[in-house]
């Protein structure tokens, strides 16, 4: 675990590496997110989802009024992808 871009560049050795927070439970993230790497980057050539989450005992209910699981493991996931491409 890494906990800033800088780390993980140094450690990997590769500076064309982007390193980028979001909340794939919030459509607002999402989108924000997809509208800066639209803007920064030319061509994406790897996009690792590396989210999930998932509860057991209490229903949780996102941002958008989502159950938290289905929309950090599937919704998010799918419109992060759907507005990259």
């Amino acid at each position: 675990y890494f906990d800033d871009a800088g780390e993980f560049i140094t450690e990997t050795g590769n500076d064309k590496i982007i390193v980028r927070k979001l909340d794939l439970s919030s459509f607002n993230s999402i989108r924000e997110f997809a509208r800066v790497i639209n803007r920064e980057v030319k061509r994406l050539d790897v996009l690792i989802h590396n989210a999930g989450v998932g509860e057991l005992f209490r229903q949780l209910i996102s941002v958008d009024g989502l159950e938290m699981t289905m929309a950090t493991n599937l919704y998010g996931p799918f419109l992060l992808t759907h507005l990259l491409i």
